[in-house]
């Protein structure tokens, strides 16, 4: 599945956003272009891939009744439907997955399981819509698994140099990965 998106699915574009340290502003980075491309009139989804610290629901004051505990059930049949049932619609109209409130929703979410959501995220967005992944800081799991469907990876990285060597190690990980 890496890499891959299934035949006749909408292609939009997927953003990974990761921050090589805690604090560097990766999730304000992401939820400010997903703002930014749906108030230009792009259907926009943000995911949220750090998932034990995800806040951005709360944060846009939408609650966190739906996140990706509710889909954590049906992984194995993920689809873009399911996507919408679990989506906030937020500013500007950004649909919001937000992050499991629990430890043992994260459990659901593997590598394999982060794909599958990823590639329903961009089929959900459909035609010219775009996805943000907010994946907190480090290349965590869920963020390396992530990057495999991702089309590009940007690096919020703070203005020091050891969090410019955080940032050295996250690409060093990423090309290893390919």
């Amino acid at each position: 599945m890496t890499g891959s998106v299934p035949p006749g699915s909408p292609r939009a574009p997927v953003l990974l956003v990761v921050g090589a340290n805690g604090g560097c502003g990766s999730s304000l980075l992401a939820g400010a272009l997903a703002l930014a491309w749906s108030r230009g009139g792009v259907s926009t989804w943000l995911v949220e891939l750090d998932l034990g610290r995800g806040d951005r629901a709360d944060a846009w004051g939408l609650g966190s009744t739906r996140t990706l505990d509710d889909l954590a059930g049906v992984v194995a049949e993920l689809d873009a439907r399911h996507l919408e049932h679990a989506a906030h619609v937020g500013p500007a109209g950004v649909r919001l997955v937000g992050a499991p409130s629990g430890p043992a929703a994260v459990d659901a979410w593997g590598g394999e399981a982060i794909r599958r959501l990823v590639t329903c995220a961009r089929a959900a967005s459909g035609e010219g819509g775009r996805v943000v992944l907010d994946a907190g800081a480090g290349l965590t799991g869920a963020a390396l698994a992530a990057s495999a469907e991702a089309d590009t990876v940007l690096i919020a990285c703070g203005p020091t140099v050891a969090a410019a060597r955080r940032a050295r190690r996250i690409v060093e990980a990423l090309d290893a990965v390919g």
